[in-house]
């Protein structure tokens, strides 16, 4: 394919992700009202950790596969997976942090989370460098997208009930 051609098809896994952000914090909320949870942060803990290890393994199957459809479709599915889970971090952050802490800790967190947009396309420059490939970087990429969601999904603690009952009265 022609640079032309490439850079139109390059638009799909964007616009997805688009659709993806915008609906995904309506969804998760939808999830969260679905049933009576016993913690707030279990359906959003699960969302997270779910997204994370589709988008993180669709970028390793991509990585593992020649056929252009196919790696169109899985970087599709994982920008989508990926950015469904925008509005649920600040869900998490609203869920677990007191009030007057939550700009700064959601700040923090962006800015931390903004590194890899800094140290991603460094840390591929060098890799594909040493490889002369960037299936090892698509490959690291997709790893640590499924350490994420296991982050997430062991790390996102159930409140304790006096936490739970702080939240409530103040809300």
């Amino acid at each position: 394919m022609g640079l032309e051609e490439v850079s139109l098809i390059s638009v799909i896994p964007w616009t997805f992700g688009f659709v993806a952000i915008a609906i995904g914090g309506i969804i998760a909320d939808k999830i969260t009202d679905s049933r009576d949870w016993k913690d707030p942060l279990t359906p959003k803990r699960l969302v997270l950790g779910i997204c994370l290890l589709i988008s993180g393994g669709a970028v390793i199957v991509a990585a593992n596969t020649t056929n252009f459809i196919l790696i169109i479709a899985m970087i599709t599915v994982s920008v989508f997976a990926l950015y469904f889970t925008g509005g649920i971090y600040w869900g998490v952050v609203n869920d677990i942090v007191d009030s007057s802490n939550v700009g700064s800790i959601g700040g923090a967190m962006h800015a931390v989370g903004n590194c890899a947009g800094i140290l991603g396309p460094a840390i591929t420059g060098f890799i594909v460098q040493a490889t002369d490939s960037f299936i090892p970087a698509f490959i690291l990429a997709g790893t640590i997208g499924i350490l994420g969601a296991l982050g997430a999904l062991i790390n996102v603690k159930r409140l304790n009930i006096s936490d739970k009952e702080i939240i409530l009265n103040k809300k």
